[in-house]
């Protein structure tokens, strides 16, 4: 039998595809039909269940007789962790007005499991089991890049503010066990996200002594912030266009998989990150920040920390795709590119 590893993408999604079967005869669908969206960092599979299919409001928060089956990457996710983030799911759609994918369990109670597929243990870890959610499919629109507008992010911050309101009174069953974004994470100086910490090895010297600039301003920042309530929390940390939907005049996030523990000026950074130059008017910041305020009140000093957490997002971003490029050609033609859009960004950012 050949490896995983040597397979065609048609030959790695038939056994994704088996491993899929066995995961959702643990939910009792009737007669599910999937199909597979994506295979890297998690494989993800639509689910559409025809006997419970009907009209669609416009209003609904989800789609009915549809799922988001998730097999999550072996090496990132323990089951504990992936149940610590559908616990957060579960509570904002219980106590808040942010319509977020919301976790179905299995029939035996778990939000999160472990299926197994010891034919295939290369699908999973040593004895083949691999972590498994389904969830609810949230409708909405993704507005691409030439149709989004500040009325657009404006609508993010609010969403931020009320996820970030409850996240600062949010008093769960079971300890949160969720990596954190802290600035070992953001400076990949382990792999927690992907980040293979030797990649520093490799950097070009401008590269380097930039990414070490900003590491030293970042830890400073991280100090002086704390980790009071009222600025450090769950996050969702890679709330970008491609992670929310719209719905009339909500924006609903999606994609929680990265969800971790840090300041929450951090969560403001990773979504404004990459919209306006580092100098001069900000209305992309501007717009986000003052939907922000609607719902949930931030200091002109909070704000003040904003560029150092773009500039540690962009670091964070550079080494995984450097770290990327070490087995995806994409990756390592794109480099040059990446070096080009970023780093004279990431000089103004730190001064």
């Amino acid at each position: 039998m050949r490896h995983y590893d040597e397979l065609t993408l048609t030959g790695q999604s038939r056994r994704l595809r088996r491993l899929a079967a066995d995961a959702l005869r643990a939910y009792g669908l009737r007669d599910p039909r999937f199909t597979l969206i994506q295979n890297w960092e998690n494989a993800t599979f639509r689910v559409d269940v025809p006997s419970e299919l009907k009209n669609l409001t416009q209003s609904a928060p989800y789609v009915p007789g549809r799922y988001l089956l998730r097999l999550h990457r072996p090496d990132r996710r323990k089951v504990s962790q992936v149940a610590s983030e559908l616990a957060w799911l579960t509570s904002l759609s219980e106590y808040t007005d942010v319509i977020a994918p919301v976790p179905v369990r299995t029939r035996d109670g778990h939000a999160a499991f472990e299926a197994n597929n010891a034919d295939y243990p290369e699908l999973g870890l040593a004895d083949g089991t691999r972590v498994c959610s389904l969830l609810r499919w949230v409708p909405g629109r993704m507005v691409k890049k030439p149709q989004r507008r500040l009325e657009h992010i404006h609508r993010v911050g609010v969403t931020l503010g009320r996820m970030h309101n409850h996240a600062q009174q949010y008093q769960p069953d079971q300890a949160i066990d969720r990596p954190p974004w802290d600035v070992p994470t953001l400076m990949g100086r382990n792999s927690t996200v992907g980040i293979e910490p030797d990649v520093w090895d490799e950097l070009p010297e401008d590269e380097r002594e930039l990414h070490s600039r900003c590491e030293q301003r970042v830890t400073t920042a991280a100090k002086e912030l704390g980790t009071g309530q009222d600025v450090f929390g769950l996050i969702h940390s890679d709330l970008h266009f491609k992670n929310v939907l719209f719905v009339g005049d909500q924006a609903r996030p999606i994609d929680f998989d990265d969800v971790g523990q840090s300041h929450y000026v951090l969560d403001l950074a990773t979504t404004a990150f990459g919209f306006d130059p580092v100098a001069g008017p900000r209305p992309w910041q501007d717009a986000l920040v003052a939907g922000y305020r609607t719902v949930r009140p931030i200091s002109d000093d909070l704000l003040s920390y904003f560029d150092i957490f773009c500039a540690a997002r962009q670091t964070t971003l550079l080494l995984w795709c450097r770290t990327c490029a070490r087995d995806r050609p994409d990756f390592r033609e794109a480099l040059p590119q990446w070096r080009e859009s970023m780093l004279p960004t990431l000089r103004e950012r730190l001064g």
